[in-house]
């Protein structure tokens, strides 16, 4: 009974924590249909992480300029949720920044506390940004793609073109943060 009591209780933490997260990121808000607008489609782009003992999430932001404060979530994938793509409208003709982080949990050991047995577990994150100025009319394909576990690289395409657009700027080794909620 005891260590029911403790497992629940680090549930309990672990939901609050979450529900604290949540507030601190927003879904993103499209562009209307009625304004000039491009697409982009967010694909998700790991293949490992469903299994025992492992998990994998990865998540794309809109950021609001350079920084990761006010970031908006446009897709959110773990093999529960998110299937293989998102599609969103975002605005046209003005440089647009994103985000791209996934994140690889996997059980490492096993630990004892004395009220019981449990999972001592790692993570290991990819991050990556890219700036550019989408075009109107234009499709984009947007995906982290895990080249080894741990290993990514973010990839944009024009679609209409199949090529990187011609301002692309990348940065494969920081991005914001891993929100630990669901969508």
């Amino acid at each position: 009974m005891i260590r029911l009591n403790v497992m629940m209780r680090r549930i309990a933490v672990a939901l609050a924590a979450c529900a604290g997260v949540a507030a601190c990121v927003s879904s993103y808000k499209q562009a209307a249909d009625t304004a000039p607008h491009a697409t982009i489609e967010f694909v998700k782009g790991y293949t490992s992480g469903l299994g025992f003992g492992t998990s994998t999430g990865q998540q794309y932001y809109v950021l609001q300029g350079e920084t990761c404060e006010g970031r908006q979530r446009a897709a959110f994938f773990t093999w529960m949720f998110g299937g293989d793509s998102k599609v969103q409208r975002i605005a046209a003709n003005q440089p647009i920044h994103l985000s791209a982080v996934t994140a690889f949990g996997h059980v490492s050991g096993v630990g004892n506390s004395g009220a019981g047995v449990y999972a001592v577990t790692d993570s290991d994150y990819c991050y990556a940004r890219a700036q550019f100025t989408p075009q109107e009319g234009h499709t984009y394909d947007v995906v982290q793609a895990e080249q080894s576990p741990a290993v990514c690289e973010l990839q944009v395409t024009d679609t209409n073109t199949g090529e990187a657009p011609p301002d692309l700027v990348l940065n494969n080794n920081t991005g914001c943060p891993y929100s630990t909620l669901t969508p």
